[in-house]
């Protein structure tokens, strides 16, 4: 039979070179090591900060379709409770020749109100990508938000894939500033991994995301509208 060493021996083994490592996170080497097993588990998901016309009509459906889970933040309430009493929201989709069609958003699908922090911070600690769809006056509380996500992030061991924030905006101008903003709201210990971890595109839509008519607002309060060509483009620099 093939001989196994002790399972505390084979701990203490491969926790050594964290032992030896520097403690930036604070947390006790041998805790470090088993969140790391802990959270090996890649999710596909997104946190959407803004659901608004952009961020449900745009971000909401291109996440929906590609089979991501939508944690939705909002400071809206009454918002925010309709879409939760409805388990979802409806999607108006406008083609080229005025054709509609009606999607469904439901499915992998959470929305919080700003005030459930904790949930929020939460939901970012685990999530692949944190979009914001939100005018430039929200900027600075959603930086904030994330700086929170990122030291739960650290504390955490989730340290190995990176936190990629991205701005949708229809100008390019905002990522420099969010990204010095949310590193002043992090612990000192925690900025320099934080600085490696944290990465923020800007994007740019030139889709323009009609209003919905009041009377079918009256009829269906979660209701959007959205134009059939939907993309995103993305800052490569």
């Amino acid at each position: 039979a093939r001989f196994e060493a002790p399972l505390w021996e084979r701990i203490t083994q491969k926790a050594a070179p964290i032992l030896e490592s520097r403690r930036e996170d604070g947390l006790n080497p041998f805790k470090r090591f088993f969140v790391r097993f802990k959270n090996k588990r890649v999710s596909k998901s997104a946190v959407v900060i803004g659901a608004g016309k952009m961020g449900r009509g745009l971000i909401g459906h291109l996440l929906y379709n590609s089979g991501y889970e939508i944690v939705f933040v909002d400071k809206e309430k009454k918002k925010t409770e309709a879409i939760r009493r409805k388990g979802g929201y409806n999607l108006n989709i406008y083609d080229s020749e005025g054709g509609v069609k009606t999607e469904k958003i439901d499915s992998k699908l959470k929305i919080l109100v700003r005030e459930q922090e904790n949930e929020i911070i939460e939901a970012m600690k685990h999530t692949d990508m944190i979009f914001l769809a939100l005018p430039d006056r929200e900027l600075q509380d959603a930086s904030l938000l994330i700086a929170r996500g990122m030291e739960g992030r650290i504390r955490e061991g989730i340290t190995e894939r990176p936190l990629n924030v991205i701005v949708v905006s229809n100008r390019f101008s905002t990522k420099d500033n969010i990204r010095d903003n949310v590193l002043k709201n992090i612990a000192p210990l925690l900025r320099t991994k934080a600085r490696r971890l944290l990465h923020i595109l800007d994007t740019v839509t030139f889709n323009i995301i009609p209003n919905v008519p009041e009377d079918l607002l009256i009829e269906d309060p979660t209701l959007i509208q959205a134009k059939g060509d939907l993309r995103l483009m993305v800052d490569a620099t």
